[in-house]
């Protein structure tokens, strides 16, 4: 029976070569975007513990050349498992 070598890129075998081992899912989902009258974003994060912060993605808006460009905010919600209803609210994006 051969010997195994666990790296940082997965698994060796003398036998077998390289394999990859499957990566561990996220706990933070990439963005979802779907167009309506603007665009809605979405990201899950599966799970999150009071006091540890999470990272997401980070997202780059361009606007057209010929657009004025000035101040927006964005609605975003919260739904978490321990509450009754979800949160709501507007970040203030100033340009």
């Amino acid at each position: 029976m051969g010997s195994f070598n666990f790296g940082d890129h997965g698994l060796y075998s003398p036998g077998l070569g390289h394999l990859r081992l499957p990566a561990s899912p996220s706990n933070v989902s990439g963005p979802k975007i779907e167009r309506t009258k603007s665009y809605d974003v979405k990201v899950n994060v599966r799970k999150a513990k009071h006091g540890i912060e999470e990272a997401l993605d980070v997202m780059y808006l361009t606007f057209e050349p010929s657009a004025v460009v000035r101040g927006f905010t964005i609605d975003y919600a919260i739904h978490a498992s321990n509450l009754p209803t979800h949160i709501t609210g507007k970040l203030n994006v100033i340009v």
